[in-house]
């Protein structure tokens, strides 16, 4: 195991965005691309995403800091499996394609016709003209 440290990716032009949300703690085990923490601009509200799957085991952050593109958020503890799949590119094995049946077409449903009968009239007037 490894320690890996969390940092803000790339976040646009923006610099000392506040962090709004902290959405992990010391402790838990995390996905590559769960989102970590919650941070708003004036014009965005930005989650930034685990770069690698692990165990947290520091936070350096809490509500109300503010953080820039490269700014070291926490900590984690990163499997040995989880380090080296990181570094390089895993190639990815397409899934075998098989047909599935297609369903049968679907008849579209009756649309009834709705005619409104001019005052004085009786609908054998109406009906005479749809047969």
């Amino acid at each position: 195991m490894s320690q890996h440290a969390i940092v803000v990716p790339d976040i646009g032009d923006y610099s000392d965005v506040p962090v709004i949300e902290v959405l992990v703690k010391v402790g838990d085990a995390i996905e590559k691309e769960q989102p970590l923490i919650v941070l708003e601009s004036d014009k965005a509200t930005m989650e930034v995403p685990a770069d690698q799957a692990g165990v947290v085991t520091s936070l350096t952050i809490k509500v109300g800091d503010k953080v820039s593109k490269g700014s070291v958020i926490g900590q984690l503890e990163v499997s040995a499996a989880a380090s080296a799949s990181a570094s390089t590119p895993a190639v990815a094995s397409s899934p075998a394609i098989t047909k599935s049946p297609t369903p049968p077409p679907v008849a579209p449903a009756a649309i009834p016709i709705v005619c409104k009968i001019p005052m004085g009239m009786d609908e054998s007037f109406a009906m005479r003209d749809q047969r």
